[in-house]
C-alpha cells in the first residue's frame, strides 16, 4: 500500500474501532513486524503463500473473539444497568432516612453525596404533594409533577414517592426561596387541574437551614392536613397558616343535639343537625383538632348504634376509622358521615321494630295465658260452689 503499511493501518483503525479484529497476511517474515502485530492484538499473522486451513482457522479465531467481546459488552451493560437501578434504590432509601434526621452528621452527609443528593445550600423547604381524586397510576402522575418542578431554575429539587405522595426537598441559597417555590407549586397545581383534570394538594414546611429535616417534614404533613378543613383554590397549604392549639375549642351541645335527632327525630332533621355540627366544629380555629373531632364524632355515633348489625355492614371498625381519618377533604368526610348516619338510623329503627314486635308477641302470649288461668279459676270456683 502506498504511504501506509498494514501495521500502521491497524494501529490507526483500532483507535476508532477498539474491538476491531485484524488478520495480517504479509510477505514479510520479520520478527519486528510480527512483534508489532502482537502488540496491536492482531488475531493472526499469516505469511505468504497462505494455506487455506490456516486462513479458515484465523477467521474462526477472529469470530470467536468477536463473540466473546460481544458477550462481555452485554454483561458490562447489564451490570451498569443493575448498578444504576441499585443506586436509585439506595438514593430513595437515604432520602427517606434524611426525612427522619434532626442533624446532619459527617458520615451521613458523605453517604448522601455518593448518591448525588446535594445539601450544600443555605435554605431548605420540604413539600408533600398528594392527589385528591381517584386516578389510575398515581405514582406515575406524581413523578411527572416532580420532573416538571425539577426543571425550574430558581431552586434545586430532590424528590421521592412515599405512600403514594410526592415528597420534595427544595434547596436554594436565595433568601426568598419560599416565594419561588410557592409560585412554582401553584402554577403546577392549577395547570394539572385545568388541563388534566387532576386535583392536587400540597403542604409546605417553613424555610429551615439547621438540617432538622424531621421537624420540617412533620410541618409539611400538618400543613397538608389543613386541606380537610379549608379549601384553597390553588391547592397550596403552608405551615405558616397552622393555628394556635391554645385557641381551639369544641362545643359539645352541637353533638348532643345531633345524637338526640339520630335517636328520636327524622332522618332529615338528623342530617341537618349533622351539617350544623360539622360547620361549627370544623372551622379554621379548630384546624389542628381534625383527628380528635373525627374520632369523637365516630365514637359517639357507634355508642348509639346497634354495633353487631352495623359492623356486619361496614366491616372492620379499625379500617373504617382509618378510612375516615385519612379522608382528603371535608366534603368527602361529610358524604361519609351522612351515609353512616343513615345506616345507623335505619338499623336502629329495624332493631327497635323487631324488639317491639317481640315484646308485643310476648305480651300477647301473656294475656292469653292469663285469660286461660282466669277461666280455669272460675270453673274451679263454680265446681266447688255446686258441690
Amino acid at each position: 500500500m502506498p504511504y501506509l503499511d498494514g501495521i500502521s493501518l491497524v494501529a490507526r483503525v483500532k483507535k476508532e474501532i477498539p474491538y476491531l479484529k485484524s488478520i495480517i497476511i504479509t510477505g514479510f517474515d520479520e520478527f519486528d513486524y510480527a512483534k508489532r502485530a502482537l502488540e496491536l492484538e492482531v488475531v493472526s499473522f499469516l505469511t505468504k503463500p497462505i494455506i487455506e486451513k490456516e486462513l479458515i482457522d484465523a477467521l474462526n479465531k477472529a469470530k470467536e473473539k468477536l463473540l466473546k467481546d460481544a458477550l462481555m459488552l452485554k454483561q458490562i451493560e447489564e451490570l451498569n444497568s443493575l448498578k444504576k437501578d441499585h443506586l436509585v434504590l439506595i438514593k430513595e432509601s437515604l432520602f427517606n432516612k434524611l426525612l427522619r434526621e434532626t442533624t446532619l452528621t459527617k458520615s451521613f452527609k458523605e453517604r448522601i453525596d455518593e448518591v448525588s443528593i446535594d445539601l450544600d445550600f443555605n435554605k431548605f423547604i420540604i413539600g408533600i404533594m398528594d392527589v385528591n381524586s381517584d386516578i389510575n397510576n398515581i405514582e406515575l402522575e406524581l413523578l411527572k409533577v416532580g420532573q416538571a418542578l425539577a426543571d425550574y431554575e430558581a431552586f434545586s429539587l430532590d424528590f421521592t414517592i412515599k405512600n403514594e405522595q410526592l415528597v420534595m426537598l427544595f434547596k436554594s441559597n436565595q433568601v426568598n426561596i419560599s416565594s419561588y417555590v410557592e409560585r412554582a407549586l401553584k402554577h403546577t397545581i392549577l395547570s394539572h387541574k385545568r388541563f388534566s383534570n387532576i386535583d392536587l394538594s400540597c403542604g409546605l414546611s417553613l424555610v429551615f437551614s439547621n438540617h432538622n429535616f424531621r421537624k420540617s417534614y412533620d410541618q409539611a404533613v400538618r400543613a397538608l392536613g389543613l386541606r380537610k378543613l379549608l379549601i384553597h383554590e390553588d391547592g397550596l397549604y403552608t405551615y405558616e397558616s397552622y393555628p394556635d392549639m391554645k385557641k381551639m375549642h369544641l362545643d359539645d351541645s352541637y353533638l348532643n343535639d345531633f345524637l338526640y335527632a339520630v335517636e328520636f327525630s327524622s332522618l332529615d332533621d338528623a342530617l341537618l343537625l349533622l351539617d350544623r355540627l360539622l360547620d361549627n366544629w370544623y372551622t379554621k380555629d379548630n384546624q389542628g383538632l381534625y383527628y380528635y373531632m373525627t374520632s369523637s364524632l365516630l365514637n359517639a355515633l357507634f355508642q348509639i348504634a346497634n354495633k353487631d348489625a352495623l359492623f356486619k355492614e361496614i366491616g372492620s371498625i379499625n379500617s373504617y376509622y382509618q378510612t375516615l381519618l385519612e379522608t382528603k377533604s371535608l366534603l368527602s368526610l361529610k358524604e361519609s358521615l351522612h351515609g353512616l348516619t343513615k345506616q345507623i338510623k335505619q338499623i336502629n329503627e329495624i332493631e327497635r321494630a323487631k324488639t317491639s314486635e317481640h315484646n308485643t308477641c310476648k305480651n300477647s302470649h301473656f294475656l292469653r295465658y292469663r285469660s286461660t288461668l282466669y277461666h280455669r279459676f272460675n270453673r274451679s270456683n263454680e265446681s266447688y260452689h255446686y258441690s
